[in-house]
C-alpha cells in the first residue's frame, strides 16, 4: 500500500539555515523542493523540532550587515507558521526520553558527534513516526546521524529536489 497523503519528510535545522543562509550548492535544492511542496497542494509536508525555531535565530550576513537585514524574524516565522508546508514538532516527554536513549546509544558504542539537540531532532522524528510515516530524515549533518540509521525505520540522507519527484510517480 503507498504512504498516506501527505508524504512527510523530517527536516534538520541545518537544512533550513542553509536556505535561509543561501548556501551555494545547497540553497538550489532546497528552494526547489520548498517550491514543490509549495506546488504540491499539500501532497507533502515538512516536520521539524520546535527547537528549529531558537536554532535557527539569525543568518550568517547579519554578522556582516545587520543593517541591510532587518526584517530576518518575519522571515523565518513566515516559513514556521506556514502550516500548509511546516508541522512543528513539540518537545515532549516522549521526545526527551527518546533522545535520552539516543544519547545513550551513542555514548555506549562511543559514537562522537552526537550532541543533545541532535538527539531531540531525531527523537523528534521517531515520535512523528508514531502517528504518521516519515520518508526520510534530511540532514546535512550524515557523519553524526549515519550510526543510527538502524534504530530508524526512515532514511537519513541529504534532501535532493529528486526524491520528491520520484515518490510523486
Amino acid at each position: 500500500m503507498p504512504p498516506l497523503k501527505p508524504l512527510r519528510f523530517y527536516w534538520d535545522s541545518n537544512v533550513f539555515l542553509d536556505y535561509f543562509n543561501e548556501t551555494p550548492g545547497k540553497f538550489p535544492d532546497i528552494n526547489t523542493i520548498l517550491a514543490d511542496i509549495r506546488a504540491s497542494q499539500e501532497q507533502y509536508k515538512i516536520i521539524t523540532s520546535v527547537l528549529t525555531i531558537s536554532e535557527v535565530a539569525y543568518i550568517a550576513e547579519e554578522k556582516i550587515a545587520p543593517d541591510k537585514h532587518q526584517n530576518v524574524e518575519a522571515r523565518l516565522d513566515e516559513l514556521w507558521t506556514n502550516i500548509r508546508m511546516i508541522d512543528i514538532v513539540e518537545v515532549n516527554e516522549f521526545v526527551a526520553r527518546e533522545a535520552r536513549r539516543l544519547t545513550r546509544i551513542a555514548f555506549l558504542n562511543g559514537w562522537h558527534g552526537i550532541r543533545s539537540h541532535d538527539a531531540v531532532h531525531l527523537a523528534s522524528a521517531l515520535y512523528v513516526q508514531k502517528h504518521v510515516e516519515v520518508i526520510a530524515f534530511h540532514t546535512y549533518n550524515l557523519k553524526d546521524f549515519q550510526n543510527f540509521r538502524s534504530e530508524v525505520s526512515f532514511r537519513i540522507e541529504e534532501p535532493r529536489p529528486t526524491q520528491l519527484q520520484l515518490l510523486a510517480c
